[in-house]
């Protein structure tokens, strides 16, 4: 996979395969400075709990752009790219399933805030 940002494990160096190797139960937070691999972390860890029966996943992002950045990626792996989304739609979808209705107002800023209250109230 020369070229591509995306690695397969053998490429990964020791710190990574030590993410990769946890648990596949609990939370786990990944830290590191950009170009480190943590984007591509995620998607061999989201690969990795799809393939052993745990695909109740989403990889929820911030942008649009970033979600087709990573689902670029996400092609070499079995996860599935519709479960790599943004903020809104997951929130969206979240609401949809429990049947809330939403009317968000104009504005991004506003309608990130709107639907996370939203949310928040469900929970």
């Amino acid at each position: 996979m020369a070229g591509a940002w995306w690695l397969g494990e053998s490429d990964l160096d020791a710190d990574q395969k030590n993410v990769i190797s946890l648990t596949a139960d609990g939370n786990h937070l990944v830290l590191g400075p950009p170009g480190s691999g943590k984007t591509n972390i995620l998607l061999l860890r989201a690969n990795y709990l799809t393939l052993i029966g745990k695909p109740n996943i989403a990889i929820v992002v911030f942008t649009r752009t970033l979600r087709k950045f990573i689902a670029s990626g996400g092609k070499e792996y079995d996860f599935s790219e519709e479960k790599i989304m943004t903020c809104n739609k997951w929130h969206r979808d979240v609401l949809r399933q429990y049947g809330v209705s939403v009317n968000p107002p104009n504005g991004f800023a506003e309608q990130r805030k709107y639907l996370a209250d939203k949310v928040g109230e469900l929970v």
